[in-house]
């Protein structure tokens, strides 16, 4: 992000960011949903639960997840990875307000 904000001071208009969600788990257990991802990550649970590339959690705790990235980084819209799409449904639908 920090590259971004330096290319983006030149900018008339800043760009539309976007965030590709690698992985998206719906769950009352976060840390058990990351735990399977560790190896790959080479992180601990509290690093991987921060990564903005995963979301996991209730519906709601994922949806206020992305808010605060938006807010905190700027991303404007979403991408989610095939596999994922279903679970990130009740996701939109709590965004949207509903």
């Amino acid at each position: 992000m920090a590259a971004y904000r330096g290319f983006e001071a030149g900018r008339a208009a800043p760009a539309e960011l976007n965030l590709l969600l690698q992985f998206v788990a719906v769950t009352p257990d976060r840390r058990a949903a990351v735990r399977e991802l560790l190896p790959r990550l080479r992180l601990d649970e509290d690093e991987a639960l921060e990564l903005p590339l995963l979301a996991v959690g209730t519906v709601r705790q994922i949806a206020d997840q992305l808010r605060a990235q938006r807010e905190r980084f700027g991303f404007t819209y979403l991408t989610v990875l095939d596999p994922c799409m279903e679970a990130f449904g009740p996701v939109i639908e709590e965004l949207r307000g509903g």
